[in-house]
């Protein structure tokens, strides 16, 4: 059941925010990668995103961390991109002006690169169209 909703879930995000296959393909694998890399509970973080509620624990935030350093949001010195984000958002098929006010929103530096990553994520999410939102 759980993977007929995964792919429910998938189909979804293809279809409404214009990523390829292949990218989507990426995301579940780095989605795994991160999951196993961080320690996390699948069902966690599958909950999490799913249900838009992004608990403020050190966990989840690696977990947000690991993905955003998947995307080169993050490097691994834990420096921000905007610039990649920005790219990102167009992939998602934000306008020019839409992306350019979330990084200007969401891409701030917080104390660690855990916090950075976790908010710009929670950033992102409440401020994206409810169709752009994983």
């Amino acid at each position: 059941m759980r993977v007929l909703q995964f792919l429910a879930i998938l189909l979804t995000l293809a279809s409404i925010q214009c990523l390829s296959v292949d990218m989507l393909n990426k995301i579940k694998t780095w989605r795994g990668e991160c999951i196993d890399e961080t320690g996390n509970d699948r069902d966690f973080v599958v909950k999490a995103l799913t249900e838009h509620k992004y608990p403020d624990e050190a966990k989840f935030k690696d977990f947000i961390l690991c993905m955003t350093k998947k995307f080169g949001v993050v490097d691994d010195q834990g420096n921000l991109h905007p610039e990649v984000f920005k790219k990102v958002l167009l992939s998602e098929g934000q306008s020019d002006a839409a992306a350019d006010d979330l990084v200007k929103k969401c891409a701030v530096v917080k104390g660690s690169a855990e916090d950075s990553a976790f908010s710009m994520f929670v950033c992102h999410q409440n401020s994206a169209p409810k169709e752009l939102q994983i």
